[in-house]
């Protein structure tokens, strides 16, 4: 095949004085098995390193009066069009991200940085529907730090913001990287542990409880935490999951508080 260029000669040598075809030559597809134009007309996007600027390339080929098959380039500027583009994807960009922090506001505690309970009892929801599908075992505990109150009253809301924040990391730390930790409200968490039986969620509770005991806060000293743990039940529902763990917390605190206790 033999594709010219206005002056004469291959258009690799005659253009770009070039002793082999370019890397993304489309002579190729512009000509039928015979070599003569087929009549398509490939459309591509170069950026001239030269000029720094983009160009659209309309690239065709014809038969020229003496017969010689030509292959013809125009380039039209679409600079703009890129700036444009660029802009837009940004834009998108930037949206994306703002979504995703919004996401994450609004599933977060905005003092502990724990997950929030609208974003546990979605969790909740979707570890019942698995343990009830695949027969998998679940374990819930909720987790109260026993007479909060008194650190609010004695030493201000400050301090007992930073305990709050301060017994979230030694929960976040206590469990596996599979399990959730997250703020139920006021001075309750609640744990959420997959693939965990009831005796296994009794044992991190227990080794949690310990180390919360013997942790000393600043300015208000040790503090202590009562558990209630329950294990996921075929066919109950996640409130009933909740609620037979809350008794079992309700029993804690009812038996002296600093104790883990199952539902």
């Amino acid at each position: 095949m033999s594709v010219t260029g206005a002056g004469g000669g291959l258009c690799y040598q005659a253009i770009y004085q070039q002793d082999r075809p370019c890397l993304d030559c489309h002579a190729a597809g512009l000509v039928d098995a015979g070599g003569q134009p087929n009549g398509k007309v490939m459309r591509s996007e170069r950026f001239n390193e030269a000029k720094d600027a983009w160009c659209q390339l309309q690239e065709g080929a014809i038969t020229l009066p003496d017969g010689r098959c030509a292959l013809f380039s125009i380039a039209s500027d679409i600079g703009a069009l890129k700036d444009a583009q660029n802009r837009l994807s940004e834009a998108h960009a930037e949206l994306a991200l703002k979504n995703q922090l919004l996401e994450s506001l609004s599933v977060t505690d905005r003092l502990t940085g724990l997950f929030n309970r609208r974003k546990l009892d979605e969790l909740l929801a979707n570890e019942c529907e698995r343990a009830a599908r695949t027969d998998a075992t679940l374990s819930l505990m909720m987790v109260d730090i026993d007479h909060f109150k008194n650190v609010n009253d004695t030493f201000g809301h400050p301090v007992g913001d930073q305990i709050l924040v301060s017994m979230a990391e030694l929960l976040r730390h206590g469990v596996r990287k599979v399990d959730t930790v997250a703020r139920w409200g006021g001075e309750e968490f609640m744990i959420l542990c997959p693939a965990t039986p009831l005796a296994g969620a009794c044992a991190v509770a227990e080794n949690i409880r310990a180390s919360i005991e013997a942790t000393d806060f600043p300015l208000v000293g040790h503090k202590t935490v009562c558990f209630g743990v329950a294990q996921y039940h075929p066919d109950e529902t996640c409130q009933s999951l909740v609620e037979r763990a809350d008794a079992a917390l309700y029993r804690a605190k009812n038996e002296g508080r600093n104790c883990v206790r199952l539902g």
